[in-house]
This record gives structure tokens, C-alpha cells and sequence, in this order.
């Protein structure tokens, strides 16, 4: 979605809005972009987000939540 070019990818969900993000030769990826953070994960951890924002939280940085 967005402003996304993939090459030889597969398995991949991108979400872009500002910038364009080129995704060449991955597979099994989650890349997000918002206005203040760029998230590329693993597929299969995709479910782990929430330990990502428990540890933001615990660095203080709620800002990016």
C-alpha cells in the first residue's frame, strides 16, 4: 500500500505514506511507516508488537506510541 515498490519479494505486507520504501529481494516481512516510525519485522513475530510497546514504555518514549 502507498507509495511501495517490491522486487522479487514475497510474502510481504508494506504500508508507506511519505517516503518510498523499496523491498528487493525479502520475504516474509512486515515494514510499516508512519509519521514517526518505521517498523520491519518478521511475519511469524508480528504478534510481538506488544513487546515493542512495553519496552518503548519502559525507555520513556510514549511519544511514539
Amino acid at each position: 500500500m502507498g507509495n511501495t515498490l517490491e522486487i522479487g519479494t514475497r510474502g510481504v505486507l508494506a504500508r508507506c505514506h511519505d517516503h518510498l520504501m523499496v523491498l528487493l529481494g525479502v520475504k516474509d516481512l512486515v515494514a510499516i511507516e508512519t509519521p514517526d516510525v518505521i517498523l520491519i519485522a518478521n511475519r511469524a513475530q508480528s504478534q510481538d508488537v506488544r513487546k515493542v510497546i512495553d519496552e518503548l514504555k519502559r525507555r520513556g518514549w510514549e511519544r511514539y506510541l
